[in-house]
């Protein structure tokens, strides 16, 4: 199994060797894939098939649900990046870009794709020296064609204030899992009428967000030092950490304890690699 981090003006990138499905989820970032080698790898959005192979690549908005599929068996390679709105705005131009879309399909020519293989190189070697001209080449490169492509994507309807409402005491407390019918309660709607709006203007289900700020809430502590895992997985609801480390690696495709020790490997090559910068 590989799995590689690495941090980076507009956010993180990670390679990773899929070999089983994720189940669907979102991003709290706006996310950018691209299939580096292996078997085919489908991946899906908001129940459509979103292109992901050798020739395209995916941009998927933050909090859109999506899954990924291989065959039984299979294994695959891939290169993920999760972007800040901001950044994006800056490359993009528009102050919000993902706001008004779910998912673009970006076309990958093959200096792109070069400058893809070489930035999983890098990331399984440890070379950060180059890794950050290359990232800032592609994603120029890709993010550059999505300016025009906003025609032909899904877009996304503004929220209404209830959602927000809802969204809000999900947020407040996400080790306790809320029924259904105490959010709808809470929003002022009824059960029905809350899961389809909910569905319909934040393209994934209440489960599928809730699940989402729990690894984000996750990942965010592993950033810390003498993070224990156990304490953890009951601070996120779960009565085992077994529970906790199925449902992380689920997600994201690699055990919490694997996460960590890449994501520690990769601040500390950060803070190496500034140091010889600016020696």
């Amino acid at each position: 199994m590989i799995y590689k981090l690495h941090y980076g003006s507009f956010g993180h990138v990670s390679v990773l060797e899929l070999s089983e499905p994720l189940a669907e989820h979102a991003h709290s970032m706006a996310n950018l894939s691209v299939w580096l080698e292996g078997d085919p790898v489908e991946i899906s959005v908001a129940s459509k098939r979103a292109g992901f192979d050798q020739e395209r690549a995916t941009l998927i908005a933050p909090f859109v649900s999506h899954s990924v599929s291989l065959p039984q068996g299979g294994r695959a390679k891939t290169l993920s990046f999760y972007m800040d709105r901001r950044w994006l705005g800056t490359i993009i131009d528009k102050a919000d870009p993902m706001s008004r879309f779910t998912t673009v399909e970006l076309k990958l020519d093959r200096t792109n794709q070069a400058l893809a293989a070489a930035i999983g190189r890098d990331l399984a070697t440890g070379d950060g020296l180059q890794i950050d001209v290359r990232m800032e080449a592609l994603l120029l490169g890709l993010l550059g064609s999505a300016k025009g492509g906003q025609d032909s994507a899904d877009v996304r309807p503004p929220l209404d204030f209830r959602l927000s409402k809802a969204i809000r005491l999900m947020q407040a407390d996400i080790a306790r899992e809320y029924s259904l019918n105490e959010i709808a309660r809470h929003a002022g709607m009824s059960r029905p009428r809350f899961f389809s709006m909910f569905r319909d203007h934040m393209d994934l289900t209440p489960g599928t967000y809730w699940n989402t700020l729990r690894i984000e809430h996750a990942i965010s502590n592993m950033r810390q030092q003498g993070t224990n895992l156990t304490r953890l997985a009951g601070d996120l609801g779960f009565d085992a950490q077994g529970n906790f480390s199925r449902f992380f690696r689920q997600h994201t495709g690699v055990a919490p304890k694997q996460y960590r020790r890449a994501m520690r490997q990769a601040i500390c090559s950060k803070k190496q690699v500034t140091m010889e910068t600016h020696a």
